[in-house]
């Protein structure tokens, strides 16, 4: 994505001891910078999980809204397929959320 924060452009969450829990969630707010809404094709947003070491797995994912035809924008994949079919991101942030299954100390990244 053009003008993002860091670089590689991820944000990693690391070390917090799951082990006692169960039903966990992650929950996040998303949304554009007023005047970013030129997104391409190839730009996306993911937020993956890893318990243990074990391999990443995408939770909630956005992708540019070629379906639509909205080029412009960025749309939620709510199924994971690559395809945009849910919430576009706007201004106005919004709440979303998934299921993390399992225990352990989990890594959470957002890239």
């Amino acid at each position: 994505m053009d003008g993002c924060f860091v670089s590689p452009d991820q944000i990693d969450f690391t070390g917090i001891d799951i082990s006692s829990r169960n039903n966990l969630q992650f929950s996040g707010r998303f949304g554009v910078r007023s005047g970013n809404t030129l997104w391409e094709n190839i730009d996306y947003i993911r937020v993956a999980y890893q318990i243990d070491g074990g391999g990443y797995t995408v939770g909630l994912a956005f992708v540019s809204d070629l379906v639509s035809g909205n080029f412009g924008n960025l749309a939620q994949d709510s199924n994971l397929d690559g395809t945009a079919d849910g919430t576009i991101l706007s201004e106005a942030l919004t709440d979303l959320m998934f299921s993390i299954p399992g225990t352990g100390t989990v890594r959470m990244s957002y890239w």
